[in-house]
């Protein structure tokens, strides 16, 4: 090297930052597009698929919901066993049903879909939220068991 530079991306914060380079070359991206590659132009889901692949309810190319989480034989059978006591006709939010559930309660939508982190109904789970940890005066769930609440509202929150 005669003090030429090497170039690339320079910016440490960018998704293709090179650690290496000397030169900024202009090329520094910094979002992943939807399909997680670097400076990609996938905005839809289908963008991230083989040609003639799509992607099912998951997200999966060429999947056929297997994968996915499912509302009825996963998820409703733990509010069944652990909240409904409760939720299933008072204390503001009703978890009988998938249709109860995506209508929230008095403090708002329960679930955001795509968005565990900022769902109440998992804070709440967690102990993280406003108010006393759930359910109330019992036991919080097991981590597998909110994990797969979380999977399931990462997922879109289908009603499957």
């Amino acid at each position: 090297d005669m003090g030429e530079g090497i170039e690339g991306c320079t910016n440490s914060e960018a998704c293709n930052f090179n650690p290496d380079a000397t030169l900024d070359d202009g090329t520094c991206a910094l979002v992943e597009d939807i399909c997680g590659v670097c400076g990609g132009a996938g905005v839809e889901p289908e963008d991230c698929c083989e040609e003639g692949e799509s992607p099912d309810d998951c997200g999966i190319c060429g999947g056929n919901n297997s994968s996915c989480v499912n509302y009825s034989t996963e998820i409703q059978p733990i509010f069944n066993s652990n909240c409904t006591g409760c939720h299933g006709s008072s204390g503001g939010l009703n978890l009988s049903s998938y249709t109860d559930l995506m209508n929230g309660g008095n403090r708002g939508l329960s679930v955001i879909a795509g968005d565990n982190v900022n769902s109440l109904i998992i804070q709440k789970l967690r102990g993280s939220g406003p108010g006393s940890q759930m359910p109330m005066g019992e036991t919080p769930l097991e981590e597998s068991l909110i994990s797969l609440i979380e999977t399931w509202i990462n997922e879109g929150t289908q009603n499957n």
